[in-house]
């Protein structure tokens, strides 16, 4: 019977949350990827299941695109013994770069063979997959001394070989601060201050910089999102399903499918202005600017690029694999706010999107800097998402949307007694008449007259949220209340 090994290394996502600065955040990630990637570049040639040929080398985004599984068939009996000793070496060059015997105690590392009756590769690798999840999940004993993050991040930056590894060598090349991401639309900017010798460490400066170094007319038009950063997270949805029906032609034939989304979707979030801190098959976290007009994007806000992301995983995968789909956690925080704990909110919120029927969903969190908390979830395929985007794209007076927001809120009991399961479900054109006459009475001044078609599409917005399937009754106003308090937020003055 054929022999399949399996290996697995952690702990990623526990060293990640830890993490308190970008790149903290980005190296916590990376280490583990390059680890990877020293140990399966001893196996080419072999049969490899996992990573997919995509990740046999870091890619050109600076990422860490190796995932946390290996998964091969052995040639002969000593390659078990091989894969231990290889791991080995691996973290004692690792250990010696940073000069710390006591490193390798951090990682957690299991391996596993076994002998399989099928041959098809979708089994072995789910079969694989349950015996390492479970290793993943026995949390041994590991040193507490060791503070991986300030061994691997250390101040004598020689040591901070990682860095270069991935490309980050000189000012020209240098490692993007949290404030340059949520300003990415201002690289000239950072491109003149490093011409310049500045070094903008201190974060508030930096935007007390900004403000001279910008003339008036743009200076006025600067926008809160830039003082904030959005974390998001995606996964691929019933991807495990589709695996267990494919013979191992198809298998590969969708690898390679997985492959050119994740490159796609990396080379995108660069050019976005964001930071890809992991992207390996369907799975990527990122740090990205909240907005970004400058003329030369086709998306100017973290939803328009998500959707863009969505429309382009649909494009290259739906063709031939219609039951996949594509689920988002976004969590958009005051930049000053702990990455760490960013993160954690972008996966709770991913975790709420996949449980939504079907998944195909986008579930984000606004933290604002005053603590108030604004919070949704859509289905991509969804009329009311359909609504949400236009609202963003019409880039709505502020005034006026704060006018709307707060008429909305006030008479939230008179909506709510409108709204009711009976009428949901046998008289929803009463419900939509009385919605109607709100607007129409409560909107009539000349600021409302003026941007009628806005107006138009925020009550359609509601309603459509009213008559969703996707929303449940005790969450409808919430949904409308959180989104449109986001909308208004992209739209607010840095200086508010």
């Amino acid at each position: 019977m054929p022999k399949y090994i399996g290996l697995t290394i952690g702990p990623i996502y526990d060293t990640i949350v830890k993490a308190k600065k970008i790149k903290e955040i980005w190296l916590a990630s990376y280490v583990f990827s390059y680890l990877m990637k020293k140990i399966v570049e001893n196996f080419q040639g072999y049969e490899i299941l996992i990573p997919i040929s995509h990740d046999n080398s870091q890619n050109e985004q600076k990422t860490g695109n190796f995932p946390d599984r290996f998964i091969f068939k052995p040639e002969n009996d000593n390659d078990f013994k091989k894969l231990k000793d290889i791991t080995e070496s691996v973290l004692k060059e690792l250990e010696d770069k940073y000069s710390n015997n006591n490193l390798r105690n951090y990682f957690q590392i299991y391996f596993l063979e076994k002998e399989f009756n099928a041959v098809k590769y979708s089994d072995v690798v789910n079969e694989i997959y349950k015996y390492l999840d479970s290793f993943d999940n026995m949390k041994r004993f590991s040193d507490k001394s060791i503070d991986i993050l300030k061994i691997i991040l250390p101040e004598d930056k020689d040591k901070q070989f990682l860095f270069e590894e991935a490309g980050y060598n000189g000012r020209e090349k240098k490692f993007p601060m949290l404030f340059e991401i949520a300003a990415a639309e201002y690289k000239t900017f950072f491109k003149d201050s490093i011409e310049r010798g500045k070094n903008f460490d201190d974060d508030d400066k930096f935007y007390i910089k900004l403000q001279e170094y910008l003339n008036e007319e743009i200076k006025s038009k600067l926008l809160k999102p830039y003082k904030y950063i959005a974390v998001v997270t995606l996964d691929g949805d019933n991807f495990s399903e589709k695996l267990k029906k494919m013979e191992n032609d198809e298998y590969n034939k969708f690898s390679k499918t997985v492959s050119k989304f994740s490159n796609y979707a990396d080379k995108e979030i660069v050019k976005y202005g964001g930071l890809p801190i992991y992207a390996s098959g369907d799975e990527a976290l990122f740090v990205a600017p909240v907005i970004n007009m400058n003329e030369s994007m086709s998306a100017k806000n973290i939803f328009q690029f998500i959707e863009k992301i969505k429309n382009n995983f649909q494009n290259i995968f739906q063709e031939k694999y219609k039951d996949v789909s594509i689920s988002f956690g976004v969590n958009i925080s005051y930049y000053k706010f702990p990455i760490g704990e960013s993160i954690k909110h972008s996966y709770e919120q991913l975790e709420k999107a996949k449980k939504k029927k079907d998944k195909n969903s986008v579930a984000f969190k606004l933290m604002k800097h005053s603590g108030q908390i604004a919070e949704s979830i859509f289905k991509f395929d969804s009329e009311e998402y359909k609504e949400f985007l236009k609202i963003i794209d019409d880039r709505a007076d502020l005034n006026l949307l704060s006018s709307i927001l707060f008429k909305t809120e006030n008479f939230d009991a008179f909506l709510k007694s409108i709204v009711t399961e009976e009428n949901l479900s046998k008289n929803f054109e009463n419900i939509e008449l009385k919605i109607n006459n709100f607007f129409i009475n409560f909107f009539n001044e000349d600021i409302h007259n003026k941007n009628r078609h806005i107006i138009e599409n925020i009550k359609d917005f509601l309603l459509k949220i009213m008559k969703s399937q996707n929303v449940d009754l005790e969450n409808k106003f919430f949904s409308f209340y959180s989104s449109m308090r986001t909308v208004k937020f992209l739209r607010e003055s840095i200086n508010e």
